[in-house]
């Protein structure tokens, strides 16, 4: 399992950088001096060699002994590659703010790195038929599927010989790349932020179930819900954790039942997008947030910072993720290979002024 919790590489940064930097010139154009590029980039010799090496093998660069690199004619004639972007989501699900965000930092990517990219949606969920002819209709050198549920379109897809990465999808194959977010990192996260302000009794409001969908991204988020609760030996209870969905509606329908209750949470776990619910629910009910109650979120969106008070929230770095996706995307389709990976993208808590400390005159229910 790989883990993305770094930058790129400086190999990886320079033959990028050196791409985007040969493709401007014109034809049989030369590249600057060795030196000069060691000390514009600030890396080692064998660092500059190994990427000037992998854009001679892919057709970019010429080398002429002697006289040093060059733009290869064939940089200009090859075709550029084609990779395609497949939600499996219904099409009213493609416009929440994240998809949306994703679908247009994907294809701005894409469109830097010289490659053609479609977005397309499986809606209608008819069986494999429909999935191949979906795809087959562009011919992609690799594909990237989000929120894929059936491993049978990814035997196809491997059958086919076309390369596929999974984004946050709802089926692990072993044969397949899939890229998720580190839900246990970001749960323990976000239960420490909240320990740490001595909070005990902390709820959480998941996506589950949401439109009759089982997925892998919510289960993850309950099960490492329990398990930080777990290591610090805090009592468990099925009253804490409840169905919030992904809208306003939901997510006050949720809160207003936890926080009208006895023994109300002290701290609720939601996300984004129905955070403003938990919010209503709690001004009706006359508790204040942080000082009553702390509200986390998940995703980091760039809404949050416009709520009030701004939104504590668990950043899962989408950007990054994409970077790194296209990056990956790319190597396989010029490659050609299948390659086979689950990687664990990074988190990061973003403190807002919707957690606070416990309030000081509440009781823990022993």
């Amino acid at each position: 399992m790989t883990y993305i919790n770094e930058a790129k590489t400086r190999y990886e940064i320079v033959t990028e950088k050196l791409e985007e930097e040969v493709l401007l010139l014109p034809v049989a154009g030369k590249l600057p001096p060795i030196r000069s590029l060691m000390d514009r980039f600030g890396v080692s010799q064998a660092t500059l060699d190994r990427s000037l090496r992998d854009l001679c093998k892919q057709g970019v660069l010429k080398r002429v002994s002697g006289r040093g690199y060059f733009r290869s004619a064939a940089s200009t004639d090859s075709k550029p590659l084609r990779i395609d972007f497949c939600y499996f989501l219904a099409k009213d699900e493609i416009n929440n703010s994240l998809n949306s965000m994703i679908t247009n930092f994907l294809q701005q990517e894409m469109y830097r790195r010289g490659c053609l990219t479609s977005v397309l949606v499986y809606g209608n969920f008819d069986g494999l038929p429909r999935f191949q002819d979906l795809i087959m209709q562009n011919k992609p050198d690799a594909l990237i599927l989000m929120g894929c549920m059936n491993v049978t379109f990814l035997h196809m897809l491997r059958t086919q010989k076309i390369p596929c990465l999974q984004l946050y999808p709802n089926c692990i194959e072993k044969s397949a790349v899939s890229y998720l977010i580190d839900n246990h990192a970001a749960m323990q996260q976000i239960v420490d932020h909240l320990l740490q302000l001595g909070h005990r009794r902390i709820a959480l409001l998941h996506g589950q179930g949401c439109g009759g969908w089982e997925m892998l991204d919510q289960q993850e988020r309950i099960d490492s819900y329990y398990d930080a609760l777990r290591a610090q030996n805090l009592p468990i209870s099925g009253h804490l954790v409840r169905f919030g969905g992904f809208s306003r509606e939901s997510g006050y329908e949720a809160a207003y039942e936890l926080l009208r209750s006895h023994s109300r949470p002290t701290a609720i776990i939601g996300n984004d997008y129905n955070a403003p619910g938990i919010y209503q629910a709690a001004k009706e009910l006359g508790l204040k947030i942080p000082e009553d109650l702390s509200v986390v979120g998940f995703d980091g969106l760039p809404q949050c910072q416009l709520m009030h008070p701004t939104l504590t929230t668990l950043d899962i770095c989408w950007q990054d993720t994409m970077r790194q996706l296209t990056d990956h995307a790319i190597r396989m389709a010029k490659s050609g290979s299948l390659d086979c990976d689950v990687v664990r993208t990074a988190v990061a808590l973003k403190p807002g002024e919707s957690s606070g400390a416990v309030p000081e005159n509440y009781q823990i229910e022993s």
